[in-house]
C-alpha cells in the first residue's frame, strides 16, 4: 500500500511538471527515469542542425565624419525691380538709392556671388539673407562697423574658453583701389564670411564643436539640425552681438571653474613631484619614497588636509619610516581623493599624486569643455550627476552637494552610454529583467551545456505568450540570437539589482541599482557591469530622489513586495563622461580615461580642425 502511494505521488508530479516543449518524455519510463528523456534527445539532437547563435554587438564606435562644405549663392537678394538700371545709368558714392540697401546694390552688380562654407551653417546664412538683404558687419562707408570689431576681438579670446581662434578667421577689407565690381565682391566676401564666422562661434559655444551622436553608439544627445538658423537670427537680431555670443557659453560654475584651470595650467610650468608611480609603501616599512610622498601630499592635497595636518608637514624632517601619522596622513588625501583608504602607497595613490602635466591637463580640461556644452547649460538646481571615470554618483539639491557615493559602472565590453534623462521611478525588491544580449551571450551557452541552469539559479522564464515554462524542458540547441524568451530574476537577496533600483527610462535600459556584491565598492577600479550603475549607498540615494527618509525607503523594502513609487516631480539625471570635473572645493579632479574615449575625441576634434582649416583657406 505505501508503494503505491509513492507510486502515485511520483506519477502525480511527473504529470504537474510534464513540460510542453519538443523535451518532454514520451511515456512513462522516461517519466520515471529522465536519463533515457536526455538519451533520446541526444539522438534526435544529433539529427537537427544546431541553430547557430550569432552575438549580440555591442554599439559601434564611429569613424568621425564631417558634414561637406556648401555654396551660397547670392542672386538678386530681396527687392530689386529697376535696380540693374539704376546702376547702369548713375555714377554713386557708398549709397546710392534709399529704395536699395548697399548689400542689394553690391550684389546685383557683380551679378551672382558665390562662396562656401560649412554644411547646415551655409544654409542658415543663405536663407538669413534672403529675407534680410542688408549689411549687418558693415558701415556705410563700407568698412567693419562697430559691431564687427567688437565680435572679432571675442573671436581672439576663443581660447580661453576652449575654443580655436583659427576657426573664427575672416577676410581683410583692403584699403586698395579696386574697380567697382571688386570692391563689392570684397563686401560680400566680408560680410558672409563674419556671419558664418559668428554662426559657427555661437554654435560652438553653446553646442560643442563637433557632433557627439558621430563619435560611437554609446552616445546619445539631442541633434542640432535646426539649431542654426535660430543662432544666426539670434546673433544678427541683436543690438550688441559680441555679448550675445559670449552669452552662448555655458554659465554655470563648472565650466567657470574647468576655464579657470585652462588659463592656469596656460600660465604655469605645473607642480614638480618627484614621487616615483612604481613603488608598493605600506604601513611600517622604511622607504627611500617615502619622503617624496610626504611632499607630493603636501603640494597636491586640500586646504582642509593642509590645515589638519599642518603640525606634521612642518615638524617632518624627512625620515623614511612610514610611521602610524603618515598613515593616517595618507589614508586622508586616499579619502578626499575617492580612492581606498587603506594607507597602502601603490600605484593608484601615486598616479593620482603624480597627476597629469600641464600638456595633458590643458587636453582634458578642453574636452571637458567640449562634452559640457553636449549638456544643458543648466543642469538644474535639483540633480543627479553620475560622472563614469570618476566612478561617483553625487546628488544635488539647491545648487549644493547633498550626498556623493561611490558608484560602479559598464566594463570596458559593455560600456555605459554618456546621455542624460529625466528620474521617474523607485522601486523596491525589484525583479531583473535579463537583457537580450545577457541571455544570449552568456546564459545560452551555459543553457545548451545544462538546459536546467535558469531552473536551478531561481529564474522565472516565459515564453512569447507569456507563459511560465521550464528551462529544462527548452532544446536550447535550436534556440539562436532572438530566442523568444523573457527571463528575470525575482526579488530577493541574491538578486542582480539589490533591494531597490532608480530608473530614468531610456533606449540604453541603464539605471541606477542596489548590489549584493558590496565588496566591489572597496576597488578603486569599479568599470565592472554590463552599462547599469550600482550605488554604493542606494537606499540614501533612493529616500534622496524621493524626498523622503531612509527609514521610509527601509520600511518599504522591508514589505518584501515589488512596489513602484513615482518621484513626486521629474529631474535631470546626467551619466556623464569627464576625464577633468570640478570638485566641491573648486579644485579639479583627473580621472582615467577608462573606455579610450578621449582620443577618439581628440581625433574628431582634428578632423574638424582639419575641415575648417581647408574652408577658411582665404
Amino acid at each position: 500500500m505505501r508503494f503505491n502511494k509513492i507510486f502515485a505521488l511520483v506519477i502525480g508530479a511527473a504529470i504537474l511538471a510534464t513540460p510542453t516543449m519538443a523535451a518532454q518524455p514520451k511515456n512513462l519510463f522516461e517519466t520515471l527515469f529522465p536519463k533515457l528523456k536526455e538519451q533520446r534527445l541526444k539522438r534526435e539532437r544529433a539529427k537537427l542542425p544546431i541553430v547557430e547563435v550569432e552575438k549580440v554587438s555591442a554599439p559601434k564606435i564611429f569613424t568621425y565624419r564631417v558634414e561637406g562644405s556648401k555654396d551660397i549663392v547670392l542672386e538678386n537678394a530681396g527687392r530689386t525691380d529697376g535696380l540693374p538700371e539704376f546702376l547702369a545709368g548713375s555714377e554713386h558714392g557708398s549709397r546710392f538709392d534709399l529704395a536699395f540697401s548697399d548689400f542689394q546694390v553690391d550684389v546685383a552688380m557683380v551679378g551672382m556671388f558665390v562662396t562656401s562654407g560649412d554644411g547646415t551653417l551655409a544654409g542658415a546664412v543663405s536663407e538669413y539673407y534672403k529675407t534680410a538683404p542688408a549689411y549687418a558687419w558693415l558701415s556705410e562707408d563700407g568698412k567693419p562697423n562697430s559691431k564687427s570689431r567688437s565680435v572679432m576681438k571675442l573671436f581672439e579670446s576663443a581660447a580661453e574658453f576652449g575654443l580655436r581662434v583659427e576657426d573664427y578667421r575672416v577676410p581683410n577689407l583692403s584699403s586698395a583701389t579696386f574697380s567697382r565690381e571688386d570692391k563689392a565682391n570684397q563686401r560680400l566676401q566680408f560680410e558672409l564670411a563674419m556671419s558664418l564666422a559668428a554662426l559657427r562661434y555661437g554654435m560652438d559655444a553653446r553646442f560643442g564643436t563637433i557632433n557627439p551622436n558621430k563619435l560611437s553608439g554609446y552616445h546619445d544627445f539631442p541633434e542640432r539640425k535646426e539649431e542654426p538658423p535660430k543662432v544666426l537670427a539670434e546673433i544678427l537680431d541683436s543690438g550688441l552681438p559680441a555679448n550675445t555670443l559670449r552669452d552662448m557659453h555655458p554659465n554655470n560654475s563648472k565650466f567657470a571653474a574647468l576655464k579657470r584651470e585652462l588659463e592656469a595650467m596656460r600660465n604655469t610650468d605645473g607642480i614638480k613631484i618627484a614621487l616615483k608611480t612604481d613603488v608598493l609603501i605600506k604601513p611600517g616599512m622604511e622607504h627611500e619614497e617615502v619622503p617624496n610622498l610626504v611632499d607630493a601630499i603636501e603640494k597636491r592635497g586640500s586646504e582642509a588636509l593642509l590645515k589638519k595636518y599642518s603640525d606634521l608637514f612642518s615638524s617632518y624632517s624627512g625620515e623614511r619610516e612610514y610611521t602610524p601619522e603618515l598613515v593616517e596622513l595618507v589614508k586622508s588625501y586616499q579619502a578626499e581623493s575617492n580612492l581606498k583608504t587603506d594607507g597602502v602607497v601603490g600605484r593608484m595613490t601615486t598616479s593620482r599624486l603624480v597627476g597629469v602635466g600641464p600638456e595633458s591637463s590643458i587636453r582634458r580640461l578642453t574636452m571637458a569643455m567640449e562634452r559640457l556644452r553636449w549638456l544643458p547649460h543648466e543642469l538644474g538646481k535639483r540633480h543627479v550627476f553620475i560622472n563614469q571615470p570618476a566612478y561617483r554618483a553625487i546628488y544635488i539639491e539647491n545648487g549644493a552637494e547633498k550626498l556623493s557615493m561611490r558608484a560602479i559602472v559598464g566594463k570596458p565590453s559593455n560600456q555605459t552610454s554618456f546621455f542624460y534623462d529625466e528620474i521617474e521611478q523607485v522601486v523596491y525588491n525589484p525583479y531583473w529583467g535579463v537583457p537580450r544580449s545577457i541571455i544570449v551571450n552568456e546564459m545560452l551557452p551555459k543553457l545548451r551545456e545544462d538546459p536546467s541552469y535558469l531552473d536551478a539559479l531561481g529564474y522565472e522564464l516565459t515564453d512569447s505568450r507569456g507563459k511560465r515554462v521550464a528551462s529544462s524542458t527548452v532544446d536550447w540547441y535550436q534556440v539562436g540570437s532572438n530566442p523568444g524568451f523573457d527571463v528575470r530574476q525575482p526579488p530577493g537577496g541574491s538578486n542582480a539589482l539589490g533591494r531597490v533600483k532608480i530608473l530614468f527610462p531610456n533606449k540604453h535600459a541603464i539605471y541606477m541599482h542596489d548590489t549584493p556584491s558590496r565588496h566591489l565598492f572597496q576597488r578603486d577600479q569599479r568599470a565592472l557591469s554590463h552599462g547599469c550603475v550600482r550605488l554604493q549607498k542606494p537606499q540614501e540615494m533612493a529616500a534622496a530622489v524621493l524626498g523622503k527618509t531612509k527609514n521610509y525607503v527601509k520600511s518599504q523594502i522591508s514589505t518584501g513586495k515589488n512596489i513602484t513609487e513615482r518621484v513626486p516631480q521629474k529631474f535631470p539625471v546626467y551619466v556623464s563622461y569627464f576625464t577633468a570635473w570640478p570638485n566641491t572645493d573648486g579644485t579639479i579632479g583627473y580621472y582615467p580615461d577608462i573606455y579610450g574615449r578621449d582620443g577618439r575625441l581628440e581625433t574628431a576634434m582634428q578632423i574638424t580642425a582639419n575641415a575648417r582649416n581647408a574652408l577658411l583657406s582665404f
